[in-house]
């Protein structure tokens, strides 16, 4: 039995769970972008996982959602730690968990704060995914997949918002009427704060800034949700995350999860 084979039969009992979990399998076309992104031979049961569960998905907290949050934790982790051996693929809430690049090494590896360096953990991924499916098995009704969004926010570092606008525009609609920015506002510790509204299929969409005197450049946030039903037709937020990595803007995507909240 080969490993993608070994992994649809780990996730089998989900399908029993009356969708507790979210899964959102890689396409080839994904699967290769994956690979350019993390460049090194990735271990042949990673990418079968991949291939069954996805990046988007939510049976285990994995490093990120989308192919340019993977290569930019990649890439931190290699130039923190000076070794491309490894690559973050999920994290724990105190540690971080490291897979080799290597084809035939299933090892999970950990990483904490606290530790001297890197240690092998007694599991491997395919144990690693087992044990995630028998907690995910226990959840309650209300992290049912109809009730669950992707929350993200996007933080942009620039002088204005023009080049921010040209790419949501480009990526995924997004237009610019003309709104001013509304009066500024100033925090107690001195930021001063507006907003103002872009559309998108006539829907408001806040862009909000902040600017503080010690800053370099302007901070602007803008906030995503999206019902994860909707995820497998396409992602919204994986578009203009791709578009953001693409256009070489200094830009942050705070990923809050795959959570119940209302739909946006």
């Amino acid at each position: 039995m080969n490993s993608e084979a070994i992994y649809r039969e780990l996730l089998s009992p989900l399908a029993e769970g009356g969708g507790l979990v979210f899964l959102s399998p890689c396409t080839a076309a994904e699967l290769n972008r994956l690979k350019q992104a993390l460049r090194l031979p990735l271990p042949t049961t990673y990418m079968s996982l991949m291939g069954c569960v996805g990046l988007i998905q939510d049976l285990f907290c994995g490093t990120a959602r989308t192919t340019g949050g993977m290569q930019l934790a990649a890439e931190r982790f290699a130039k923190t730690f000076g070794s491309a051996d490894h690559f973050p693929f999920a994290h724990d809430g105190e540690a971080t968990l490291l897979l080799r690049h290597a084809p035939d090494d299933e090892r999970v590896y950990r990483l904490s704060a606290g530790d001297a360096g890197m240690s092998s953990t007694d599991e491997t991924l395919r144990q690693f995914v087992s044990r995630h499916v028998g907690l995910a098995r226990r959840r309650s009704d209300r992290f049912r997949n109809e009730n669950k969004s992707w929350a993200v926010q996007f933080v942009v570092n620039a002088n204005d918002e023009a080049r921010i606008i040209d790419v949501l525009r480009s990526a995924v609609g997004i237009d610019d009427p003309g709104t001013d920015w509304s009066k500024v506002e100033i925090s107690r510790s001195h930021v001063k704060c507006c907003s103002r509204m872009l559309t998108r299929r006539g829907l408001p969409i806040p862009l909000k800034r902040q600017e503080h005197e010690s800053w370099k450049t302007a901070s602007f946030y803008l906030n995503w949700q999206e019902p994860v039903l909707e995820l497998q037709q396409g992602s919204i937020i994986g578009e203009m995350d791709r578009a953001f990595h693409e256009s070489k803007l200094n830009y942050i995507l705070v990923d809050y999860g795959l959570l119940p909240l209302p739909k946006a």
